[in-house]
């Protein structure tokens, strides 16, 4: 249905690599490399919208740095390709009595956002899901959400793609407000296990892949990337 809309084109076994640009305020093209054929092409446009991910969004940025953007395209700040957090999480869990294997898809059985509050927030709120495992276990399951930190980055790496771009080398760790955060999550679910009278044997600490943030929104230039229109 899309490819019957006027101007919409689908480049399939293509990546972009680069965006050109007119002048400091204005994109008008991107170059892209297509695997299939091995050569490059170019797309003229009006407007670039980046959608890339918390990964491949500020590493495009970088890719593409020219006279006016000489460290990427809107790394005025220095922000580009900071601050990335995703979604770190730790559970707890057992089996329960008159546990059962379980066949078929496996998926939450039940969630709560009470702590998905003001007051949480500054803390760090998080999400409790119950999530059944196929052999019969079941985690109570705590997904954190994670204070953003200049020391987690995205870079642009030393390796080539198959699209003969550089490899992206992540920074990532945990600073001591989410240590401590994450131990007090912990001994809450500790005690919520005991009431339940679910006698635990498995602990665990986990990361989802959502990486975000490394395109910081500002409404002033010198604390991001893009502004509150999503633009740079």
């Amino acid at each position: 249905q899309l490819e019957n809309q006027p101007g919409f084109g689908l480049f399939t076994r293509s990546a972009a690599t680069r965006i050109l640009c007119s002048s400091k305020a204005r994109a008008t093209a991107v170059e892209c490399w297509n695997a299939s054929r091995g050569e490059s092409f170019t797309i003229n446009a009006e407007a670039v919208v980046v959608c890339a991910g918390g990964i491949e969004t500020p590493n495009i940025l970088r890719r593409s740095a020219n006279e006016w953007w000489p460290s990427g395209l809107g790394n005025h700040s220095g922000h580009l390709g900071r601050h990335l957090i995703s979604h770190p999480g730790i559970a707890i869990g057992g089996w329960p009595k008159g546990f059962r294997l379980i066949n078929g898809s496996i998926g939450p059985t039940a969630a709560t956002r009470h702590f998905d509050t003001e007051e949480e927030q500054v803390s760090g709120k998080y999400i409790l899901l119950w999530r059944p495992a196929p052999t019969g276990l079941l985690f109570l399951n705590a997904c954190i959400e994670q204070f953003p930190s200049a020391n987690n980055t995205v870079a642009l790496g030393p390796a080539t793609t198959r699209f003969g771009t550089p490899t992206s080398i992540i920074t990532f760790n945990y600073d001591e407000r989410h240590k401590n955060r994450e131990q007090t999550i912990r001994e809450h679910l500790e005690t919520l296990t005991e009431h339940l009278g679910l006698k635990v044997s498995h602990r665990r600490r986990y990361l989802h892949a959502h990486p975000m943030c490394t395109s910081r929104m500002a409404k002033n230039p010198s604390d991001g990337v893009i502004d509150p229109e999503l633009r740079i």
